[in-house]
């Protein structure tokens, strides 16, 4: 027996019923509440957790944003495909729910791809949908967190001879391989946050732009549902 199709709502285009533009920020905006407090306690142990959890919440984004734009409008596939990307899946995927499967699939796709470094970011928006959320000196600024972040994540933060010899290395200067660590101030993780939310906004923003674009130019009809979603997409608070 053919299982029945159920009323899709616009939540359901959206990872765990959650517009990635809106979660992020709520996200963010938790880590700036919680960096307020390491400046009251005076701990380098929080200012550190909240370095490796922006660059996990902004990549976390970024994967449900690109997944979000294909499951509202799967044709974008092909620009992929046509790019040279991967877009193969496991058909046994579809089975037991072919509705459920149609949803997903752009999440499905997301997983198949790194979305690490502003590079990889740049590389999967532009082929999906024309944009470059990275501009050259804003990636710059981004890899110098990710050096921070991975010197944090992989070495607790004791500077490597790798870290040390990298040019782009923020605290490279003066520094001793296995001798000193990182020290973050609370001043610079705001600006951190700053420089990642901004470029999460631009994403929202212009990802929706092109959508609607992309939806546009295919002349197909365009639910109520879906149409909520498409608002929900680009959803961000005052900046």
């Amino acid at each position: 027996m053919a299982r029945k199709s159920k009323a899709i709502r616009a939540l359901d285009y959206f990872p765990c019923q959650a517009p990635p533009a809106a979660l992020f920020k709520s996200r963010i905006n938790d880590l700036r509440g919680i960096a307020h407090l390491a400046e009251t306690h005076h701990s380098s142990e929080i200012l550190e957790l909240i370095k490796i959890g922006m660059t996990a919440y902004f990549e976390a984004f970024c994967k449900d944003q690109f997944g979000s734009l294909i499951s509202l409008a799967p044709s974008l596939v092909k620009n992929l495909a046509a790019s040279g990307l991967d877009t193969s899946l496991d058909a046994s995927l579809i089975v037991d729910d072919p509705q459920e499967f149609q949803l997903q699939l752009g999440f499905h796709i997301a997983e198949k791809h790194d979305f690490g470094t502003p590079k990889k970011i740049n590389t999967l928006f532009k082929a999906l949908i024309r944009i470059s959320p990275f501009s050259s000196k804003v990636a710059a600024a981004y890899d110098a967190i990710l050096h921070d972040r991975n010197l944090l994540a992989h070495h607790g933060g004791t500077f490597t001879t790798a870290y040390v010899k990298n040019a782009k290395a923020p605290h490279r200067k003066a520094a001793k391989a296995f001798q000193d660590g990182i020290v973050l101030d609370t001043t610079q993780i705001h600006k951190d946050l700053d420089l990642i939310e901004g470029v999460a906004y631009s994403i929202a923003v212009n990802t929706h732009k092109a959508l609607l674009t992309h939806l546009h130019d295919g002349c197909g009809r365009i639910g109520t549902e879906k149409k909520k979603a498409l608002e929900f997409l680009s959803w961000w608070e005052e900046r």
